[in-house]
């Protein structure tokens, strides 16, 4: 036979409508399926198999219910390699091939519980399903390509009080030519999902489908006995692995959004317990009843001059540790969603400032405070401490000039950044938490309001999600607020280098008033640290690396280095922003970072180099001239003990304020400072257990 005859041959029948040469693959699988079922254990299972197959199988095999179970499985893929193409940087083909088996079988078993529930009209109720994936699916797809976000309770509360005017707000923004061309297609594909005809019983061999049941019946059995596992062992990882599928994925989010306890409600009790907080301190601070002009703020060498005594925190237990929820309410859900700029570049003012009615404390205070908080960035990887890797020549600079003071025992009480900011945005620790929840303490943002300045908050980390509840509530109570990230997803690839916000922040700058507080939230050095700088800044590599490590460690540590340089200038750009000012900055990272001193990468862990954090004070020109005094005390305690979670107390005594909360004793610059206050990091003695621990071996 020739090449064209062989050719013609395998060509398609016209009235059987199949490949010969896919008839040979069938029959292959079919004798594969042959030999299973002649095995003894395979004897075992057959009855069941062709139970199954002579049922649900037999309904799957109909052309417009196979084609609307493979679209519908298509959807839900395209879905869930979406978010992971927009959330992961790495073997994204590994993490595809993962998901794939997981979306395919529990979409296979939701099919066949419709067969089950439905009988004969199971092929309408599969047309039904599809529409219902299809809708869900796009709704997925919109979110992670518009927002960077997957399913969420703001967004599906923000969708629940959407009026009509703002319906046609959104629909005008959205509606673009992709869009338009999305909804072509997937309708396309629909359409033609429903209007083919009856498959051909021939074509499926029933060796096939004892082969598929069998697959199905073994991995299906497995993939249940797993999720069961897990959920009755209380991990999470089983609704991870069921949110692969985009319809149960919005099904919890459905579930968490009915339920008491969500990022809506706790943004609630919140914001009642810092309502709380702040009425208490109100008449304190806005009179100044509590505060000293001649005190921190001026620099008087007065060390005991303190703007109010422990004892009065003390005394002040009764109001603090009210648990009722009293006062206005928080802001509503859907104003937690729109509070976030739709464009990068817009700080929302929609906030008054309460203003201090103590003219000489406004003259003695700092014009610009300006609070940079770092992530994951570890002090032992900078050279301003010391590292051998030269990169923070910019800080070195400014130290070397008389601009910069660096603290250098300064730990972190947690390894995460949500846990952290807990303690270090308000008066807790874990001291108070003994007696009060955390959010039940002033906000430093409510501290400085009450004080006479207007508060910015600029951020580069999520707005929303499961670490963004500390961060959020307290954003949320300046009087103008920016996220350029509107992800929920925490370790989203779109979140842009830190250099993105040096816009913001001179526009903030624009709009400010006599006295300014700004909170600036960076990325930092979080993982994937390759991310974290822009292409110019790629310095260093393994070479540079002179620690005993792989090579593979040492080109991520090397990554994370040149996320550390990046850091170095954009805290220096900052500085420039600020330096014509009477302006200081405070910088510190939320927590440090594991770089396999201990073999592990990474943080969240108890280790030395989880908790180490850099704490340095940056003053401009005219910063050091009028305030020398306060620059000579903060000088004099740069080596004590410390811990971030005291940094609410060392702010208030920096602006010359005592709030019912503040304590003398947890400001270093105090002469009656607590140096020999435990340092308990997630529970454990820092001093005791943690702190001696060797870090690397050189090569």
């Amino acid at each position: 036979m020739s090449r064209y005859a062989e050719c013609a041959s395998s060509r398609l029948f016209v009235q059987g409508r199949e490949y010969k040469m896919r008839e040979k693959f069938y029959v292959a699988l079919a004798n594969i399926g042959g030999l299973i079922a002649r095995t003894k254990a395979g004897k075992l299972v057959v009855r069941l198999l062709m139970k199954i197959d002579r049922g649900f199988f037999a309904a799957l095999r109909e052309r417009p219910v196979w084609r609307a179970f493979w679209l519908s499985t298509a959807l839900c893929l395209l879905a869930c390699w979406a978010k992971i193409h927009y959330q992961i940087n790495g073997p994204i083909f590994a993490y595809i091939a993962e998901s794939f088996p997981a979306v395919f079988i529990i979409n296979l078993l939701i099919f066949h519980l419709c067969y089950l529930l439905s009988g004969r009209f199971f092929k309408l109720v599969s047309f039904v399903l599809l529409a219902l994936i299809a809708l869900i699916a796009s709704v997925a797809l919109f979110l992670i390509v518009n927002f960077d976000s997957s399913f969420n309770v703001v967004a599906i509360d923000a969708l629940v009080h959407t009026d009509a005017a703002e319906t046609r707000e959104f629909v005008l923004q959205f509606l673009n030519p992709a869009t338009i061309l999305y909804l072509a297609v997937l309708l396309g594909c629909i359409f033609a999902a429903l209007r083919a005809g009856q498959r051909d019983e021939k074509q499926t061999h029933s060796g096939l489908r004892l082969l598929l049941a069998a697959i199905y019946l073994i991995y299906g059995t497995i993939f249940c006995a797993d999720i069961t596992t897990k959920a009755f062992q209380g991990k999470q990882g089983y609704i991870t692995k069921l949110s692969q599928y985009v319809p149960l994925e919005f099904a919890f989010t459905i579930k968490d959004y009915l339920s008491d306890k969500n990022f809506i409600t706790d943004m609630r009790e919140v914001q009642l317990g810092y309502d709380e907080a702040k009425r208490a301190n109100e008449s304190v601070l806005k009179s100044g009843a509590n505060s000293d002009p001649q005190g921190a703020a001026s620099g008087s060498t007065s060390e005991n001059s303190a703007p109010a005594s422990s004892a009065q925190a003390q005394n002040s237990g009764a109001n603090l540790n009210s648990t009722s929820a009293s006062g206005a309410m928080a802001q509503s859900s859907g104003e937690i969603l729109n509070s976030v700029p739709q464009s990068p570049g817009a700080i929302s003012n929609s906030k008054t400032t309460d203003a201090t009615t103590n003219p000489a404390l406004q003259k003695s205070r700092v014009k610009n405070i300006i609070l940079i908080i770092g992530e994951s960035l570890q002090r032992g990887h900078m050279s301003l401490y010391g590292y051998g890797v030269k990169n923070t020549p910019l800080l070195e600079g400014l130290e070397a000039s008389g601009n910069l003071i660096k603290f250098s025992d300064t730990i972190s009480p947690y390894g995460t950044t949500n846990q952290v900011l807990m303690r270090l945005l308000n008066f807790s620790d874990y001291e108070s938490e003994r007696k009060r929840a955390w959010f039940r303490n002033l906000s430093i943002i409510d501290m400085f309001k009450l004080s006479g300045y207007r508060t910015f908050w600029i951020s580069n980390q999520e707005a929303f999600g499961a670490h963004a509840l500390s961060a959020k509530s307290a954003a949320d109570r300046a009087d103008a607020e920016s996220f350029l990230s509107k992800s929920n997803l925490y370790e989203t690839v779109r979140i842009k280098p830190d250099g993105v916000l040096l816009p913001l922040i001179n526009q903030a700058k624009a709009g400010q008033s006599e006295r300014n507080f700004y909170v600036i939230h960076l990325i930092g050095s979080h993982m994937d640290y390759s991310l974290r700088y822009p292409e110019g800044f790629g310095k260093f590599s393994a070479a540079d690396v002179k620690a005993k490590l792989t090579s593979k460690q040492k080109d991520v540590v090397a990554y994370y280095d040149n996320s550390v340089l990046y850091n170095d200038f954009v805290i220096n750009e900052i500085f420039k922003i600020f330096s014509g000012d009477d302006s200081l900055i405070v910088y510190l990272s939320d927590h440090g970072e594991n770089l396999y001193e201990n073999g592990r990468l990474g943080h969240g862990m108890e280790s030395r180099f989880t908790y180490e954090i850099p704490l340095l004070f940056i003053g401009s020109r005219e910063f050091l001239s009028d305030h020398a005094k306060l620059w000579q005390r903060l000088a004099a305690a740069k080596d004590k003990p410390f811990m971030s979670d005291d940094l609410a107390h060392l702010l208030a005594d920096i602006i010359g304020v005592a709030p019912l909360e503040f304590d003398e004793r947890k400001s270093p610059i105090r002469a009656d400072f607590n140096a020999s206050r435990k340092r308990i990091a997630n529970g454990v003695d820092y001093d005791e257990k943690l702190k001696n621990t060797k870090g690397y071996e050189f090569e």
